[in-house]
């Protein structure tokens, strides 16, 4: 039997060799604030003009950015 078929073997292996994965931050959405809304159709407006401003960003504002190094919690 291999060691990927038994589900105990997997669950040891993985407490002997604990991998902790560093939380991404995501980029801040620009113009993002607080805002009262009449109806919903109003928020309804708001939101299209909002995705349509985000789409037209570049693809370089929404990558994620991971703030730790890499070799950050391996033992």
């Amino acid at each position: 039997m291999k060691r990927t078929d038994d589900i105990h073997a997997k669950i040891d292996f993985w407490a002997r060799h604990p991998q902790v994965q560093p939380l991404p931050y995501a980029v801040r959405i620009p113009g993002l604030t607080r805002i009262a809304f009449r109806s919903y159709a109003e928020m309804n407006r708001w939101k299209s003009e909002q995705r349509l401003k985000l789409a037209s960003l570049p693809p370089e504002q929404w990558q994620i950015k991971n703030t730790h190094d890499s070799g950050a919690g391996t033992t």
